[in-house]
């Protein structure tokens, strides 16, 4: 994360929006059980990139910031527990330089579909809660829990592989939250966030973020 807010404007916004992840996230938050999270997860299978197909989190549905991608990489075994550095990138309306959140997740070694992130610098003070509610047979989308925070609600990310997932991938996915009880009373308010075209380079197309998402068929 650029820490340097006096050299860019990109870098301001970032540090002004890690802050209110900050408050989004909550200082203490507090695990929750998730009943469909695999009960075995090697870690090491979230490594390299994944794109935000769908989502609930207000950071993303605020107009402000479109595109975002988590990228988990540099695993490690530190006495015992699995971390991994952990990634999240967007963009900003007019802007091409993505910002970033930085920190790393610690694995849970008694729940292991379940993390703990911690930011990095200034963020250290802080922690938040994620789990691995469904990772599909062939790895190409998982889906996310996270937990309720004083400022948001618990909701549901939809994670894919690729930038530009198929109809047929997001079909399983609303056919998981479907199905799952508790996934579908998380995943109320779920919009499908729609990607740039194919080939054609990222950006926020519209100011109010109209362009750049697209109703999710709800859980019912």
């Amino acid at each position: 994360m650029v820490t340097d807010t006096q050299q860019s404007p990109t870098a301001c916004r970032a540090f002004l929006l890690t802050s209110l992840l900050v408050l989004l996230t909550g200082c203490f938050p507090l695990p929750v059980d998730v009943p469909s999270s695999p009960r075995t997860l090697d870690a090491r299978t979230l490594g390299g990139d994944w794109y935000v197909a769908a989502t609930n989190f207000p950071m993303w549905l605020d107009g402000g910031r479109c595109h975002p991608r988590f990228r988990y990489s540099n695993f490690a075994d530190v006495d015992g527990d699995i971390t991994m550095d952990d990634e999240v990138s967007y963009l900003e309306p007019g802007e091409r330089e993505r910002g970033t959140i930085t920190g790393f997740d610690t694995q849970d070694a008694s729940k292991l579909a379940h993390f703990t992130w911690r930011g990095d610098g200034l963020l250290a003070l802080f922690t938040s809660e994620w789990t691995v509610a469904h990772m599909s047979p062939d790895g190409s989308f998982a889906i996310i829990f996270f937990t309720e925070t004083p400022a948001t609600p618990s909701g549901v990310d939809v994670i894919t592989r690729d930038a530009h997932p198929s109809p047929d991938i997001m079909r399983a996915a609303t056919k998981v939250l479907q199905g799952d009880a508790f996934l579908r009373q998380h995943a109320r308010g779920l919009v499908q966030l729609r990607p740039a075209g194919p080939g054609a380079p990222e950006s926020c197309s519209a100011p109010d973020g109209a362009q750049s998402r697209a109703p999710l068929a709800s859980p019912e």
